[in-house]
């Protein structure tokens, strides 16, 4: 005779395998090395077909000159850009720079996005990942700013501006602040990277 487990214990058997496998650190990285991308083209896809935004937020209009003498453009509403999941299960970190205009109906155009991506210690040899990382930071930091949505021309104030609008996006681990020139120097005089 044989014995056949219950439908229930088998999936409660399973799910128990796959969220033992989703929270241990070391799992989550290997499985994120076997699909990283191995062309920085396959990493542009990869972050083209990510969700852009963890969250679009609508904004309540205030307008509110900024101490340069500058009038920042009145924004609708503004995205969190998603971490990409395999890029923080290996520790890559980035500051991230979109710049971008705003046409007359309020929304952006001519984008371009530039990153500043290291590895925070995770892995062994970063070197030949970290120009992938980078691209895919910049394309999602490039689809944050696509998700964005400012006041129409006519209805924003007077003098705002709309050419070169520069926003910053850092994707960094909780409590980390540190630039890449500020680790290297901590982990140069014999501290930890963390």
């Amino acid at each position: 005779m044989r014995f056949a487990a219950p439908a229930s214990l088998l999936a409660a058997t399973l799910l128990s395998a796959c969220a033992s496998s989703a929270s241990d650190p070391v799992a989550r990285k290997a499985a994120a090395l076997e699909r990283f991308p191995e062309t920085i083209e396959a990493g542009i896809a990869r972050a083209e077909s990510l969700e852009a935004c963890s969250s679009l937020q609508s904004h309540e209009i205030v307008r509110k000159p900024r101490t340069d003498g500058r009038i920042p453009p009145t924004l609708k509403t503004s995205c969190v850009p998603k971490y990409p999941d395999d890029l923080q299960a290996l520790g890559f970190v980035s500051k991230c720079t979109s710049t971008f205009d705003i046409d007359p109906a309020g929304v952006p155009v001519n984008l371009s996005a530039t990153c500043d991506t290291w590895n925070d210690g995770m892995i062994d040899d970063p070197e030949p990942l970290t120009p992938i990382a980078n691209a895919m930071f910049e394309t999602v930091a490039s689809k944050a700013v696509e998700a964005m949505r400012f006041v129409p021309l006519e209805e924003d104030v007077e003098g705002a501006t709309r050419i070169g609008i520069a926003q910053p996006f850092n994707f960094a681990f909780e409590g980390q602040s540190r630039t890449r020139d500020e680790q290297a120097d901590t982990v140069a005089e014999g501290g930890s990277p963390e």
